[in-house]
C-alpha cells in the first residue's frame, strides 16, 4: 500500500505502482486457476480411465494447452508474465529441478497415442488412380503409401463440393490436434487401419474384394441415407466379393452395393452368402443394393445370411434385392434363393421397408427368435415367407406380395405355429397362399382372398384353426379337427354343407367375411358359439363329433339318416339336428341300449327324430334292442325339446334324475311315451305332444 502525503508527491508514479500490484493480482488469479483447471482435469480424466479403462491425456499436452491458453490471455489484457510463472511456460527439463505444489508434480503422464483411440476417424476408400496426389511423398508419380491425396467425394467427381483435401494414404494419422484421417486404396485396408466408432467412406466404383469386418465402424457408401429402392443420385460403389460382419460392437453398412461376381459366392460359411451377419451386436444393414444377373435359385445364392444367434439386434431396412430377372424368375432362374436366411436363435430381428425381387424365397425364418417385419414388399417370387420353426413372436405390418405362388410356406414346422397374418396384403386380384405345417397350426389370414391349404402333408392328426381376415376365403383341411374361425354370431351367416364341403356366407352388411368354401373342415367357430359339423372331414359319426365337443358347443348333425346309438357324456354339450322332420338318429341292435344316452349334465337334444332299429315281425323279440330313445339316469341339467320320439320301447326314460326339462317334443307311437323312475325333482314337462303309445303315455315308478 502506498502511503500518500502532500509533500514531495509524485502521481505518476503512484499510478505505476498500482498498476503493477493490480498486474501481479491478475497473474496470480490466473495462475490459481490454472492450477485449479488441472487439478480438476486430472480428477476427471482419473475418473474417465477408472470408470472406462480410457487412457488418460498427457501431463506435457495439458500443460502445452494451457501455457498457450493463458499467454493468449495475458496478450490480450496487455500484461507480461513474471518470472514467478516461468514454471509454467518452461520445458519439462527445466521443470524437473522446479520447486512446485506436490498436486501438479504427480499428474499422471500417457502416452498421446492412448489417448487418439478415443477420437473416431473419417477414413476414405478409393481407387487409387482416382486420387488426386497433393504430395507426392516418394516422387513416384504413383499414389502410395505417405502421399497427401485428394479424394473425389461420393458423386466420384474431382473438384466438387464434397472433394476431401489434405488426406495421408495409406495409414490413420492424426491431421490435426483431435482429428485423424487416413485415404486407402481398398475397403478391407481401411477396415483393418480402423479404429472402433471410425466412419469409412467409399467411392463410386467397383471394389473386387471379400471383406471381413472385424471392428465396430461405420462404411458410407455413395448413396448412404438414399433407400435402395429410391432414384440413386450417385453412382454406386459395388462389392462383388462377399462380406462378413464379426465385429464385437455395432456395425452399420448404408448405401453400397453389393454384385456376386458369380452364382457361387465361396463365402466361408459355405452357403453362398453375400452379406454374413454372425453376431448381434446392434448391427445396421440399410439402404444397400443387392444386384444379381445370375441364375441364383439354382445355387441358392444368398443375399444375407444370419447363423443361429442367441441375443442383441439386427436392422435390415431400405434394401432392395434385385436383379436383371423376369416377373417369371422365380425358382430355378430367380437372381437370388434366397433374400434373407435367418437361423434366428434369440436376436432380434427387425426387417423393414424393404424391397425383395426375382427371389425363390423372399424370407427365411428357420429358427425361432423375435421377428419383426413391416412395409416389405416382395414381388416375383415362388415362396414369400418360408417358416422353418414354431416361432413365439412374429410381428407383421403393412408388408404387399405380389406375384407371389406360396406367399407364406410353413411345410417345415414339424409342430403347430400361430401366426398373425393379417399385416400382409396380396397384389390386386390375386390370392394369398399359405401352406401350413405338420402340426396343428393356429393362422389369422390376410385381409385379402386366401388360400389355407394343409391337405397335400402326410401327417393327418394335426387339428388346425384359421381365421379369415377378410375376402373370400378357401380353407382345405386334412386330418385332424380343423376350425375355421368367423367374426360375427352364428344368426349372421348361411351355412351350407353338402358332403365334406361347407359355404359359409356373411349376411352382415358389406360382408366383412365374404362367402368361405371349406373342405374338410369340421368346426365353424362364430364369436358366440361354436358348431361341429357331422359327417364332414372326421366326423364321419355323430359319436365322434359328441366325443370331441366341449361345453357350450353344439354338434349339427344335417339332414339325413343316421345308424348308431350316441353317448354324450361331456357336460354341456348340444346335439341339434338341422330339423326334426330331416334328421333321423336310428339306435342300432345289440348297442347301448338307448339310442342316445345323456351321461352328463346340462346336456341338450334338441330338433331330431330318435326312433330305434327292429321294429319289424322279424326282429321285435330280439333281446339287442333298445329299451329307450332317449335315457337319463343320475344326472340333471338336461333340455330335450323340438325332437320327435317315435318307435320305441319308451321314448324317454328318466331314472333318479332332477332338474331336467322335457318340452315340445311329439312323443307318438313308442310302446311308453315317458316313465319318470324313483325320485325326479324339479323336473319340467311342458308343451309336448304325447299320443298313440301302446300301454301309457307317462308313467312313474
Amino acid at each position: 500500500m502506498i502511503r500518500r502525503s502532500h509533500r514531495g508527491f509524485d502521481k505518476s508514479s503512484a499510478r505505476s505502482v498500482r498498476i503493477r500490484e493490480k498486474a501481479a493480482q491478475l497473474r496470480s488469479r490466473v495462475k490459481q486457476s490454472t492450477q485449479l483447471f488441472l487439478k480438476r482435469h486430472h480428477e476427471r480424466i482419473s475418473w474417465w480411465s477408472k470408470t472406462f479403462r480410457a487412457p488418460q491425456l498427457g501431463y506435457q499436452w495439458l500443460v502445452a494447452q494451457a501455457k498457450t491458453f493463458c499467454a493468449a490471455l495475458m496478450a490480450m489484457l496487455g500484461i507480461a508474465p513474471s518470472r514467478k510463472f516461468a514454471w509454467f511456460s518452461s520445458s519439462p527439463r527445466s521443470r524437473a529441478s522446479a520447486s512446485r505444489p506436490t498436486v501438479i508434480r504427480k499428474l499422471a503422464y500417457a502416452e498421446g497415442l492412448e489417448q487418439r483411440q478415443l477420437m473416431a476417424a473419417d477414413l476414405y476408400v478409393d481407387a487409387p488412380l482416382d486420387y488426386v496426389l497433393q504430395v507426392d511423398a516418394d516422387t513416384s508419380f504413383n499414389v502410395s503409401n505417405g502421399d497427401t491425396v485428394q479424394w473425389v467425394g461420393a458423386n466420384g467427381i474431382q473438384n466438387d463440393i464434397d472433394d476431401v483435401a489434405g488426406l495421408p494414404y495409406g495409414a490413420r494419422i492424426e491431421t490435426s490436434p483431435g482429428v485423424f484421417k487416413g485415404a486407402f486404396g481398398s475397403i478391407q485396408d481401411a477396415i483393418t487401419a480402423a479404429q472402433p466408432g471410425d466412419t469409412i467412406r467409399i467411392a463410386p466404383g467397383v471394389y473386387a474384394e471379400n471383406l471381413t469386418i472385424s471392428k465396430s465402424v461405420t462404411i458410407l457408401g455413395p448413396n448412404a441415407g438414399t433407400p435402395g429402392t429410391a432414384t440413386r443420385l450417385n453412382p454406386e460403389a459395388s462389392i462383388t466379393g462377399w462380406v462378413q460382419i464379426a465385429a464385437p460392437g455395432a456395425v452399420v453398412i448404408d448405401g453400397l452395393e453389393f454384385r456376386p461376381a458369380s452364382a457361387t459366392t465361396g463365402s466361408p460359411d459355405g452357403v453362398n452368402s453375400v452379406l454374413n451377419i454372425g453376431n448381434g451386436n446392434n448391427h445396421q444393414v440399410k439402404n444397400n443394393v443387392f444386384y444379381s444377373t445370375h441364375s441364383g435359385g439354382t445355387s441358392d445364392l444368398r443375399a444375407i445370411m444370419m447363423p443361429v444367434i442367441g441375443s442383441g439386434s439386427v436392422t435390415i431396412s431400405g434394401n432392395s434385392i434385385t436383379g436383371n430377372g423376369l416377373p417369371t424368375d422365380k425358382y430355378s432362374t430367380a437372381r437370388w434363393g434366397r433374400g434373407l436366411w435367418t437361423d434366428g436363435g434369440g436376436v432380434s430381428v427387425n426387417v423393414s421397408s424393404n424391397s425383395f425381387f426375382s427371389v425363390r424365397t423372399g424370407m427365411n425364418l428357420d429358427g425361432n427368435s423375435p421377428f419383426t417385419l413391416s412395409s416389405n414388399s416382395i414381388q416375383a417370387a415362388g415362396t414369400g415367407i418360408s417358416v422353418g420353426a414354431v416361432l413365439t413372436s412374429l410381428s407383421l405390418t403393412g408388408n404387399q406380395f405380389t406375384n407371389v405362388d406360396s406367399d407364406v410356406n410353413g411345410r417345415n414346422v414339424a409342430a403347430g405355429n400361430t401366426l398373425d397374418l393379417s399385416g400382409i396384403s396380396a397384389g390386386v386380384s390375386e390370392t394369398f397362399n399359405i401352406l401350413g405345417g405338420n402340426g396343428a397350426d393356429n393362422i389369422k389370414g390376410t385381409p385379402s382372398a386366401d388360400v389355407f391349404d394343409a391337405s397335400n402333408l402326410s401327417s393327418g392328426s394335426e387339428n388346425d384353426r384359421f381365421e379369415g381376415a377378410g375376402g373370400n376365403d378357401i380353407y382345405l383341411g386334412k386330418g385332424g379337427f380343423d376350425r375355421a374361425v368367423f367374426s360375427g354370431n352364428r344368426a349372421d351367416y348361411t351355412v351350407t354343407i353338402s358332403g365334406s364341403t361347407v359355404t359359409v356366407l356373411d349376411n352382415r352388411p358389406l360382408s366383412p367375411d365374404g362367402q368361405d368354401t371349406l373342405t374338410d373342415v369340421e368346426i365353424l367357430e362364430f364369436d358366440d358359439v361354436s358348431v361341429h359339423l357331422v359327417g364332414v372331414g372326421s366326423y364321419t359319426t355323430i359319436q365322434a363329433a359328441v366325443s370331441n365337443a366341449t361345453s357350450g358347443e353344439i354338434v349339427f348333425v344335417p339332414s339325413g339318416v343316421y345308424n348308431q346309438d350316441v353317448s354324450i357324456s361331456n357336460p354341456g354339450v348340444i346335439l341339434e339336428g338341422q330339423s326334426a322332420a330331416t334328421a333321423t338318429v336310428v339306435g342300432q341292435i345289440g348297442g347301448d341300449g338307448a339310442t342316445i344316452r345323456i351321461a352328463a349334465n346340462n346336456v341338450t337334444v334338441r330338433n331330431l327324430t330318435i326312433t330305434r332299429a327292429g321294429n319289424n315281425t322279424t326282429d321285435w323279440n330280439d333281446s339287442g334292442l333298445n329299451f329307450a330313445g332317449i335315457a337319463i339316469q343320475n344326472l340333471g341339467g338336461a333340455t330335450i325339446t323340438g325332437n320327435v320320439i317315435t318307435g320305441n320301447r319308451t321314448g324317454i326314460d328318466i331314472n333318479n334324475s332332477s332338474g331336467n326339462t322335457v318340452s315340445q317334443n311329439i312323443i307318438d307311437n313308442n310302446h311308453t311315451g315317458v316313465i319318470f323312475r324313483n325320485q325326479t325333482d324339479s323336473l319340467s314337462v311342458v308343451n309336448n305332444v304325447i299320443t298313440n303309445n301302446r300301454t301309457v303315455g307317462v308313467l312313474f315308478l
